[in-house]
């Protein structure tokens, strides 16, 4: 997995609302390397021992250039504030999980180490 080629700006780039509790992510990956993107998100301000607001959702391919494949996904949810984090699974079957500007080897559980 080419790790260098993996960019998302939790900002109004590539995270933002299109319309109330409606959001579009996208995520961007080095050509033909990823076989899979799956975008896991919660609510920020429910702690899951009083609600488990964990969800997930596939991404797709929605464009390609010479070099890069432009993952995205839209995401319907009655939030005040979105926490979330990928796993990016490669051809070859290996998942790293990719959250706050990190990579990791096992998923995310701290509300902090996920993009706010």
């Amino acid at each position: 997995m080419n790790l260098a080629a993996i960019r998302h700006f939790s900002t109004s780039r590539d995270c933002y609302c299109l319309n109330p509790g409606h959001f579009l992510f996208r995520i961007q990956a080095a050509k033909e390397d990823l076989a899979a993107v799956i975008l896991h998100y919660q609510d920020k301000n429910i702690p899951l021992r009083i609600m488990d607001t964990r969800a997930q959702i596939a991404m797709q391919v929605a464009a390609r250039d010479t070099r890069l494949d432009y993952w995205e996904t839209e995401l319907t949810i009655d939030v005040l504030c979105l926490r979330y984090w990928f796993e990016l699974v490669d051809t070859q079957g290996n998942t790293v999980f990719y959250s706050n500007y990190v990579f990791s080897d096992k998923p995310f559980e701290d509300i902090d180490e996920m993009f706010d």
